[in-house]
């Protein structure tokens, strides 16, 4: 900050809809470039401060945002509660009968009713001139009008304060729309603030002239609403701070969410290096367009001491894929850490499904204890089609090494995707039916479409068709489609040959299978392998039956151990010694008791070894380092 620059007064919020539990790092670490500069500069969780009792698909789905509305647009509750129940209903397969439509209408009120509690006592958390500029992070579509709810009724107290809104939810042509729809809005950033916020807030405050500050969009009474040119992507990773959680940590110390670990955020990286070589179909994470860029190891081990220094049990890392030198530098390090003060904290990561046992293993020596895989479906020819570079089998390995090594899965099965066929569905059934022993999908999520993605960039060439609005978001923010469409982050649309009765058959039992996984995993369903001196030990254990134990005679242990990762016939015949013929012999065997896969002529066992040894099988050696080789990589899948 220069000598003519005023200290500014800031405060930057984090509304619902979003996990009350996890704090916002983008607040954080603008915050905290503020305060670096000498202005003053405090963060708000909202989230804190929404009387608990959402359920889950209104926290995680469309419909949350839609109890600010009423507050916002000065709506009847019974009749708009009454409407969002017969729209929610119309997009539902299986009906409700009318007593449960009818707590439906009460649970909308009582949401209503939440979200008033939360404006107002977040007003009352913001005195009357303390803060020359409010910002609002707005994650996607679900934070959108509860932002602009508060925005509106810190205007109308106090119509000389700036309001300014940022985030993935206000990128590209939602950034003007946003000005367009809410009135309450000065100011919109429309991509990566971390340079841009400061420059953006001082001018705004003082008035002066916005127009050559890049990704902003703006009104003024003159022209209107003016969006100005984009800028190439922040390119500076090692320079952001370290985030002060300590406003966070009292706040939710004081708030209805205090139990349960504390976690909290780091960032080592943006963008995508799969996505560089090949942008995943589905996918509308903007900043995989931007890049693929990095913080230094020594950055990142220093963050997450940072956060450990907070009290954080549970570490979690924003970036949407592992970097590879993350794996070979950073993770390695932290192992050795565990390893001489064995730590209670865990960390979370986005990985690529098909890394290497191995690597797997130094994930679990350093303290991963839950990764998100993107395994969005076991049928290659799906994967191949959204550019996955991964095969159905590899997507069953990376969930049998979690099991190996004690790391939680967090993964989806993507449902609706251009060219599937109800065969398709089924065959990938079959496919599941043999998994339940292993960790289970959260849901069947239906495809999504998201601006920013390939298939958003070029529906046509998908199949993709009648893209509008959700009945859904008319309601939420009473508009026509034409605005709309650029408002909402996401969109409905219709996809050829997906109305067919055969196919949504399909889906459903698809869906139907996701939830019998999940019963027989949490019922304690399991498939073990125990390697003896005397051959093998297959150990499975149903909620029907309890544990069965089966010897396996020495040709089908070795056979077994063989196939512990994905392996050819050849390879397998080769490694034991045995014939093709009687290798084949063996693994269809195994096959016909689900105890392998095969896939193309590879073949995976999908028993679980037992007593692995996390350390030892990473490769970090005695010393704790890994081997020369060069960094842990993947096998990059090019479709």
């Amino acid at each position: 900050m220069n000598s003519e620059t005023a200290v500014l007064r800031v405060l930057l919020v984090h509304m619902p809809i979003a996990n009350p539990v996890l704090p916002n790092l983008a607040i954080e670490l603008l915050a905290q470039i503020a305060r670096d500069v000498g202005h003053k500069a405090d963060v708000l969780y909202g989230t804190f401060l929404m009387p608990p009792g959402m359920s889950f698909e209104q926290l995680y789905g469309m419909v949350g945002q839609s109890v600010f509305a009423p507050d916002y647009f000065g709506l009847d509750e019974v009749d708009y509660a009454q409407t969002l129940v017969d729209t929610i209903a119309d997009k539902q397969v299986s009906t409700k009968n009318e007593s449960d439509m009818a707590d439906s209408v009460v649970d909308f009120l009582m949401s209503f009713d939440a979200a008033k509690i939360c404006l107002d006592r977040c007003i009352d958390q913001i005195p009357v001139g303390a803060y020359d500029l409010i910002g609002f992070s707005v994650a996607f579509d679900a934070q959108k009008l509860p932002s602009a709810a508060l925005a509106r009724r810190l205007k109308l107290r106090e119509p000389g304060l700036k309001i300014l809104f940022g985030g993935t939810g206000c990128d590209g042509e939602m950034a003007p729309a946003l000005l367009e729809r809410f009135p309450e809005i000065d100011a919109v950033l429309k991509g990566e603030g971390d340079a841009l916020f400061l420059p953006v807030a001082e001018a705004l405050v003082a008035n002066r002239a916005l127009d050559k500050i890049g990704q902003l969009a703006w009104r003024t009474p003159e022209s209107g609403i003016c969006v100005n040119p984009d800028r190439p992507a922040f390119n500076r990773m090692d320079s952001l701070p370290e985030p002060d959680y300590r406003p966070f940590l009292e706040q939710r110390a004081a708030s209805p969410y205090a139990t349960g670990p504390v976690t909290l955020m780091f960032e080592g990286s943006r963008g995508c290096w799969w996505g560089d070589k090949q942008h995943c179909e589905f996918c509308g994470i903007r900043a995989v367009r931007l890049g693929f860029r990095s913080r230094d190891a020594d950055g990142v081990l220093k963050s997450i001491d940072h956060l450990v220094r907070f009290g954080a049990q549970s570490v979690y890392a924003t970036d949407a894929i592992l970097d590879l030198n993350h794996m070979r530098n950073v993770l390695p390090a932290l192992a050795r850490k565990r390893r001489q003060e064995t730590p209670a904290w865990k960390l979370f990561y986005e990985i690529k499904s098909n890394a290497k046992r191995s690597d797997y293993a130094l994930m679990a020596a350093a303290g991963v204890g839950a990764v998100q895989p993107g395994i969005e479906s076991f049928s290659s020819a799906a994967l191949k089609r959204i550019r996955k570079g991964a095969t159905g089998l590899q997507q069953v390995a990376a969930l049998k090494w979690c099991a190996t090594y004690d790391i939680n899965v967090i993964f989806g099965i993507l449902v609706g995707l251009p060219g599937e066929s109800a065969r398709e569905l089924r065959e990938m059934i079959a496919t599941m039916r043999r998994l339940h022993h292993l960790c289970a999908p959260v849901a069947a999520n239906p495809l999504a479409l998201h601006s920013f993605s390939p298939y958003a960039a070029d529906p046509a060439k998908h199949g993709i068709r009648d893209i509008a609005p959700f009945p859904l978001q008319r309601l939420i923010y009473q508009s026509e489609d034409v605005l709309l469409s650029r408002l909402c982050y996401e969109l409905d649309f219709r996809i050829e040959g997906h109305d067919d009765p055969d196919y949504l058959a399909a889906r459903d039992e698809i869906a139907q299978e996701v939830l019998a996984w999940q019963s027989e995993y949490v019922s304690g369903h399991r498939l073990f392998v125990l390697d003896r001196t005397s051959g093998a030990l297959l150990v499975r254990r149903t909620p029907e039956r309890g544990p069965t134990l089966t010897p396996l005679e020495r040709d089908h242990s070795a056979v077994m151990r063989a196939c512990t990762g994905i392996a050819s016939t050849g390879k397998i015949a080769a490694q034991t010694g045995l014939s093709e013929a009687a290798t084949r012999q063996i693994l269809e065997e195994f096959s016909e008791n689900g105890i392998v896969l095969e896939e193309s002529d590879n073949w995976l066992s999908l028993a679980v070894p037992q007593n692995a040894c996390a350390w030892n099988d990473s490769g970090l050696g005695e010393e704790g380092r890994l081997d020369a080789d060069g960094p842990a990589t993947p096998a990059l899948v090019m479709t």
